[in-house]
């Protein structure tokens, strides 16, 4: 601009304006704020806004600590429990597979015992029909196998560890087998009665209950057990000592048949039944176990009917008739032991079984042993990993509220720096272009039809700023630019710039005012001709400083300018006319174009004298006039000076300038605060006006304070 190339020639050259002094010693201790980049990508702008979320409350922090320790306890309490779960299942599985072994064992010793039994009761058989038919010759063998089998039967039936209920359901009540003792008691008094003349159907009547009994007991226990991997099998053991019972009947009464040589129809059909049960119980057991039957038929050769196979078929043919032949008791015999043979098969088979049982039940019993102790050193570790986790909540629950504290305080460094920001981007641009620039708005030239443009400059400046040092020269500056600062908020008007001592303010820009941009240039120019008088000289107290002031009205066009240190400017010929207005004007003087006088006499309330034509440099001849006051002050001096009405000194300016951006800083806090403007010991209600800069002051409406405390409406 020319204007500015001018005062850079005239004035000498100070490296720091007011402003940027004010501005770097507020942001001296940060740096990274000193130079503000306009284009803020969206991120930046996003950052920002997050900002002002307000932090969560005390309640609200607690609430989310005790939410994040309640679902991390809560997974670890979780698998601990499931853990339990597991645990408690194989101790149960334990506890059944072991109470599985027991009731093999006790099966297997019963099973001992009912073998024994049907032994005992097949030789008692034949011993009786032998004794009865042959009398006493030929009986000693059989006598001595009969004794042997009694001491096996109380052998096996001593080695049962459990004697079952008194009475079990679905079987006959008897004090017989109400316990070992009782039973064995019975056993002995049924077996003497062998010498006395008993009878082979008491026998069998004793033997067959006491064996049924038995095998009850077995097929009880076998039928309460849970159905597991070995159920079929145990129940396959249960119908192969049933058909080894029957098998027993059959070979008592064929035994009885060669030695009576007949059997009556009775006995005989008893006979068929019971050799019709063994094949099909049998049977069965091959149905329940497919083992089983690969068992019987490949190792012991047994298959359905049996008893019919080889080495009794040529029995069968008269035994299956009943057809009366001589009484043998050889003959009894050799049946006798070839159906022994079949039924020691049998015993065997189910001796196999027993022990595949138990083998069975064993190495699930180990598994169980391996399950349950790695399930139990899981239980260990998860008990462990379950404190190891409370132990970290408790380390993270501290670490969030640290990081929360230390959040919240960077929350509010960055607000503080961003209120900053916001007050430095404010200040070097008008409010409204500042904030579409935070918006990421495009901020485009602007054209204004009328404008009034005011330059100031102090007369004789360079040789003041010459009698004195730089920092003096600062303080001259800074003491004017204070005081004029604090007077333009009060005035509808927007300072452009300063350089050196030079001072330029604009209205009607950015915000258009209608009309009224004149009027509030002329009455500030007015306010600070008078407020010149306050500023002193701080090493030359007895001088005064002196303002030259010109005012042009006119076309403007007003832009940002610059990317690294962007300016709001005014371009156009209205800003150079002014410059020369001033440039041309005298001190002390306010000097004003011919437009701008025509603005002001529409208002009808400022005093001008024409001072004539005037050559201005690249413009030629000029009418120009005098602006010396307002009608309702005739003659402007420091008592009517809106600045010094209260004679305050430039210094209380200053200071209650920085206390007036206190004041608004805080929201509301000028309630608490006396107004800034007395007259006659009173203060002076008047509203509140915006400013250019955002701000508020209260201050008389468009006009001066009069001594008598009125306010005169521009």
């Amino acid at each position: 601009m020319e204007w500015i190339t001018q005062r850079t020639a005239r004035r000498i050259a100070v490296p720091i304006s007011v402003d940027s002094l004010q501005v770097s010693q507020s942001l001296s201790p940060r740096p990274s704020a000193s130079s503000i980049d306009i284009r803020m990508d969206t991120g930046t702008v996003q950052r920002k806004e997050a900002v002002r979320a307000e932090p969560a409350s005390e309640k609200m922090k607690r609430k989310q600590v005790i939410l994040i320790s309640l679902v991390c306890l809560l997974g670890s309490v979780g698998i601990l429990v499931l853990v339990v779960l597991y645990l408690k299942s194989t101790v149960e599985m334990v506890y059944l597979t072991s109470q599985i072994q027991e009731q093999t064992e006790w099966r297997t010793k019963v099973m001992h015992a009912v073998y024994s039994l049907i032994e005992e009761r097949g030789l008692t058989a034949l011993l009786i029909v032998s004794k009865r038919q042959h009398g006493d010759q030929d009986i000693g063998l059989v006598l001595s196998r009969v004794l042997e089998a009694f001491e096996v039967t109380d052998t096996d039936i001593t080695e049962i560890s459990g004697w079952p209920d008194k009475t079990i359901e679905h079987s006959p009540p008897s004090s017989a087998f109400h316990s070992r003792e009782n039973f064995l008691r019975q056993l002995n008094l049924h077996r003497t009665k062998i010498e006395t003349g008993g009878t082979c159907d008491e026998m069998m009547t004793f033997y067959t209950q006491a064996i049924s009994r038995l095998i009850l007991w077995v097929e009880k226990s076998v039928r309460s057990e849970d159905r597991n991997n070995v159920w079929q099998i145990l129940m396959a053991y249960v119908d192969l000592l049933v058909a080894a019972d029957h098998a027993d009947r059959v070979r008592i009464w064929g035994s009885q048949y060669y030695s009576q040589g007949g059997l009556p129809d009775t006995l005989f059909m008893l006979m068929s039944h019971s050799d019709y049960h063994s094949n099909e119980f049998l049977a069965s057991s091959q149905r329940f176990s497919q083992g089983t039957g690969m068992l019987c038929s490949e190792e012991f050769g047994l298959g359905l009917e049996l008893l019919r196979g080889a080495g009794t078929s040529q029995w069968w043919e008269a035994l299956g008739q009943n057809r009366i032949i001589p009484p043998s008791f050889n003959q009894s015999l050799t049946w006798y032991e070839n159906i022994t043979e079949f039924v020691q098969d049998l015993h065997k088979c189910q001796i196999y079984l027993s022990d595949f049982t138990t083998a069975e039940v064993s190495h699930q019993m180990s598994h169980l042993h391996r399950t349950l102790a790695l399930q139990i050193s899981l239980s260990a570790v998860v008990v462990l990993c379950f404190f190891s986790v409370v132990s970290l909540v408790h380390k993270m629950i501290v670490w969030v509220k640290n990081f929360a504290a230390m959040l919240e305080q960077r929350t509010e460094e960055l607000r503080k720096e961003k209120k900053l920001t916001d007050r430095l981007l404010h200040e070097m641009l008008p409010p409204m272009i500042a904030d579409q620039l935070k918006k990421r708005q495009p901020v485009e030239a602007e054209s204004y039809d009328q404008v009034t443009v005011f330059f100031s400059d102090i007369v004789g400046f360079t040789n003041i700023a010459a009698s004195c040092t730089p920092m003096q020269v600062v303080e001259i500056l800074n003491s004017l630019y204070v005081c004029f600062d604090i007077r333009i908020q009060l005035y509808d008007v927007y300072k452009v710039e300063t350089i050196g001592d030079g001072y330029m303010v604009a209205s009607g820009v950015p915000e258009r005012n209608g009309d009224r941009h004149a009027e509030q240039i002329a009455i500030m120019a007015l306010d600070l001709l008078v407020a010149i008088d306050e500023v002193t000289i701080p090493h030359s107290p007895d001088k005064r400083l002196r303002l030259r002031i010109g005012i042009h009205t006119g076309p403007a066009v007003a832009a940002v300018v610059g990317v690294k240190m962007p300016r709001y400017c005014l371009f156009g010929d209205t800003v150079n006319t002014a410059s020369r207005m001033e440039s041309s004007s005298l001190p002390q003087k306010i000097q004003v174009s011919h437009e701008t006088y025509t603005a002001l006499r529409k208002k009808d309330c400022f005093i001008m004298q024409p001072r004539g034509e005037v050559d201005i440099k690249g413009k030629g001849k000029m009418k120009t006039y005098w602006l010396v006051g307002h009608k309702n002050h005739r003659e402007m001096d420091v008592e009517t000076s809106l600045v010094c009405s209260h004679q305050r000194s430039t210094r209380f300016l200053a200071k209650e300038h920085s206390f007036d951006k206190q004041r608004h800083s805080v929201p509301n806090l000028h309630e608490h605060f006396e107004p800034l403007f007395y007259t006659d010991n009173e203060p002076l209600s008047s509203p509140e006006m915006p400013t250019s800069r955002g701000n508020t002051l209260r201050a008389p409406y468009n006009g001066f304070i009069p001594r008598n405390g009125k306010v005169w409406p521009s």
